[in-house]
């Protein structure tokens, strides 16, 4: 595990506020209910209201009907893959509390797959490995899914019609006219919503599909169109966050002159039954202006599928070369590729997303190399969702493709305090045109959230940004307070992007935080969006109150320390704030950059005397 940075903020009580906030948690704490969790020696047959009757799997702890002031605790030098997402709110005085117990270690939550063991892999040319394909094993008929009725969704610049007519046998042919093309993959949808999944649950699933355009019969769903129309098939929640319920662990098609014939196969990724999953096509780039999308459901069945365990897209792989444990600094790795044919320095992968199959180069069998390499899956580790009145407190989230810890719209009066955020980010997004977006943050917050403080957390080597604020939607911003926090080799520390003019910032703060080397991790590279910086905006049309980055340490970048991609940098209270890069004559140096300006950007100075801002901060080189 990645050592522990401890520095001062974390143990120290700063201001009024937190103040407030302690005698919150100690009211809530000396109520409530205690819950315990151990790996090793606990049992999801017990009741886990004791460390000797402790719960063993996050089975519980994700399904169990928490009540405001139960405290959740997990075991301090353990590690489990999976999630955590609470169904339960605590209330004013009384949250409810994830933390640990014990000693040693923070205990982890891991979101990725061990991929050490020689057996996972095989040679399928040489100097390019693979790991062991997906069986799948059909279990039984299940006609309730296919024979369901479907649904289009069109949102943005498209512009679609919708009709259904059944064939002499009794199926259901559904058709989407495009009469204006986007690019989006979500403007346009084939929808079915809602059904029953069950943990672990394999689907499989059997359609026909055609594309034509301008009237012609010829079927544009070229092996490259069947690929991609795989990949746009999802599981998900039916309503907002929607969040993943599951992925694609094995396709095929057959391509032929009309129709393509698909046979696809998910397998589900909650921790509990769920009666609000979603089956998702997200095609938009896919239909083109005066196209037909013509679609038949033919069979689903159920089936079990044998894995590898890698049923997540895999946003990097964190490794250790053997004989490198003891050394400082040894974790490294690997260059995600977007094909096999793409392979060409040992350290390169390509994670097959129809197939859910991971292929490596290297000189031999990569379990021989590494003593270390956790394939970290797209996920969020810790998802609040709209939860209220949650402590999370003393622990570690590691490995995840996707997200550290998430917020959805109307999460409030929750506190984050005191974890560490290790190799979060680098799973595919979207691919609009020829370059494929990778995404993940340390701790997301989405949209109008109010009285959230996230404060003395530890963040290191994040895809995207550590912290942030974003959302399209129109909501309210209230008392979110980002104070004490440290960040180390992510992309960025701190962002902010708004871009609905309905959407309103009252009150946000980022305050006595220690962040440095920007752009100096695994991800930078890798990027074809290059971005490091401190802090980071991108559109913002909200409306402001007051917004302010005050007493912090922002130590050397490899760009600039302040990029905003909109010309409302002046807005922002910037103030008291220690710059720091390590060069000579820094203040020669175009540091900060924002909309309006050269893109070079420009000097400490000039921005001073441009935007008002940090006039009582200093930029040194030491």
């Amino acid at each position: 595990m990645r050592k522990k940075m401890v520095f001062a903020l974390r143990s120290m009580v700063i201001g009024v506020g937190m103040c407030v906030i302690c005698t919150f948690v100690t009211v809530g704490v000396l109520s409530a209910e205690n819950y315990y969790v151990d790996a090793e020696m606990g049992a999801d047959e017990n009741p886990g209201t004791s460390p000797e009757k402790a719960w063993k799997t996050l089975k519980n702890v994700n399904q169990h009907p928490f009540q405001p002031g139960d405290v959740i605790s997990l075991r301090a030098g353990q590690v489990w893959r999976g999630t955590i997402r609470p169904t339960h709110s605590g209330e004013e005085g009384k949250p409810i509390t994830y933390t640990r117990y014990g000693e040693g270690e923070n205990p982890a939550l891991w979101g990725s797959v061990d991929l050490t063991k020689e057996e996972l892999w095989t040679e399928v040319e040489p100097g390019i490995w693979a790991t062991k394909p997906d069986e799948v094993e059909v279990k039984g008929d299940y006609s309730e899914f296919w024979t369901g009725n479907w649904s289009c969704y069109t949102e943005g610049v498209a512009k679609t019609s919708w009709k259904v007519k059944k064939t002499t046998s009794g199926k259901k042919v559904y058709t989407i006219s495009t009469h204006e093309a986007t690019k989006r993959d979500c403007d346009i949808q084939l929808n079915y919503a809602a059904f029953k999944i069950e943990p672990e649950m394999g689907l499989r699933f059997q359609f026909r599909a055609r594309l034509t355009q301008d009237g012609s019969e010829k079927n544009l769903l070229d092996d490259k169109k069947s690929q991609e129309l795989v990949r746009a098939f999802r599981i998900i929640q039916a309503t907002s966050p929607w969040g993943g319920f599951g992925s694609l662990v094995k396709s095929s098609w057959t391509v032929g002159e009309k129709w393509t014939e698909f046979d696809v196969v998910l397998r589900t990724t909650v921790t509990e039954m769920k009666n609000n999953a979603r089956v998702s096509f997200f095609i938009g780039p896919m239909l083109p202006k005066n196209s037909e999308f013509s679609f038949m459901p033919v069979s689903a069945q159920l089936a079990e599928v044998k894995s590898v365990g890698l049923f997540r897209e895999v946003g990097n792989i964190i490794m250790k070369k053997k004989g490198t444990e003891n050394q400082k600094d040894c974790e490294i790795t690997a260059w995600k590729r977007w094909g096999v044919d793409k392979l060409a320095a040992v350290g390169d992968y390509y994670y097959d997303i129809p197939n859910s199959r991971l292929y490596f180069k290297s000189d031999e069998n990569p379990a021989r190399v590494y003593s270390m390499m956790e394939a970290a899956g797209k996920c969020n580790l810790f998802d609040l969702g709209k939860q209220h009145h949650i402590l999370v407190e003393g622990l570690t989230f590691a490995y995840s493709g996707g997200h550290g810890l998430r917020g959805g719209p109307g999460c409030q009066h929750c506190v984050v305090r005191g974890n560490d955020f290790l190799w979060i980010g680098g799973s595919w997004l979207y691919t609009r045109g020829p370059i494929p977006t990778r995404y993940g943050n340390g701790i997301e917050f989405w949209e109008g959230n109010e009285d959230l403080l996230i404060e003395n957390n530890y963040f290191y080597q994040i895809y995207d940004t550590a912290m942030t604020n974003q959302g399209p939607g129109a909501g309210v911003l209230k008392d979110m307070v980002w104070r004490g926090n440290r960040c180390e080799k992510c992309e960025q520390c701190y962002e902010i992007w708004f871009t609905s003019p309905d959407m309103t910032v009252e009150s946000l703060t980022v305050e006595n935080s220690d962040f440095r080397d920007s752009g100096f991790g695994w991800s930078h590279d890798q990027r074809p969006d290059k971005r490091a910086t401190h802090f980071l905006a991108y559109g913002f049309n909200a409306k402001v109150g007051k917004i302010r980055y005050e007493n912090n340490y922002l130590g050397r970048t490899k760009q600039h320390m302040v990029w905003f991609f909109n010309p409302r940098v002046s807005e922002f209270g910037l103030n008291h704030n220690e710059y720091v890069q390590p060069v000579e004559n820094p203040e020669e140096i175009p540091l900060f950059m924002w909309g309006g300006q050269p893109k070079e950007g420009v000097t400490f100075a000039k921005y001073r005397e441009l935007t008002g801002n940090d006039k009582d901060s200093t930029l040194k080189n030491k």
